[in-house]
């Protein structure tokens, strides 16, 4: 992002917080306009409600203690929180993801993944979850494309050894599934 928009940016954000339609304790901001405006620049409603790093950090480490106890029902809601206040981080949307996996909701938790993966094109962990989620669905092909992504970013990146293997593995599974 150039230095001229995250000027523009932050601009915005205190022009909202000056108009008293953001911050802590303040009203809910209309969305719309200027508001809309800030986002569509890459703007986030973190700022907007002035949350900073640290902030959203305390809601993710409770939102992760929740997913390593098994407490999903209470896990996805702060995830949500977080997705929705700070969308250019593939973190939350992996959290979510991976919370929606848990309860079984395969076809939301695909959609998070797509998110992340949008969000952060190196990484296969998200686009190796979305293809085993659209296998748990039934959905052999769509799952195929998906791990086939993982081997071919694991062929031009290297170092993703652990994630060529499991896609591999899984592309097995479902190719065999179609032959038995």
């Amino acid at each position: 992002m150039e230095n001229m928009e995250l000027d523009k940016i932050a601009e915005m954000v205190e022009e909202l917080k000056r108009q008293g339609t953001a911050g802590r304790g303040g009203e809910v901001a209309d969305l719309s306009g200027d508001l809309m405006e800030l986002l569509a620049l890459g703007g986030t409603m973190k700022a907007v409600f002035d949350f900073d790093d640290k902030d959203m950090e305390v809601i993710y480490f409770s939102a992760h203690g929740y997913y390593e106890n098994g407490k999903y029902e209470k896990a996805a809601p702060l995830f949500q929180f977080l997705c929705v206040y700070d969308h250019l981080n593939p973190k939350w949307f992996m959290g979510l993801g991976a919370t929606l996996q848990m309860m079984r909701n395969y076809e939301e938790a695909v959609k998070s993944y797509g998110y992340a993966t949008i969000l952060d094109m190196e990484n296969p962990a998200p686009q190796y979850n979305a293809g085993y989620c659209l296998a748990l669905t039934g959905k052999k092909d769509a799952a195929r494309l998906a791990l086939e992504a993982v081997v071919m970013l694991a062929d031009d990146r290297g170092g993703m050894d652990e994630y060529r293997r499991k896609a591999e593995n899984l592309l097995s599974t479902l190719n065999e599934g179609e032959h038995a």
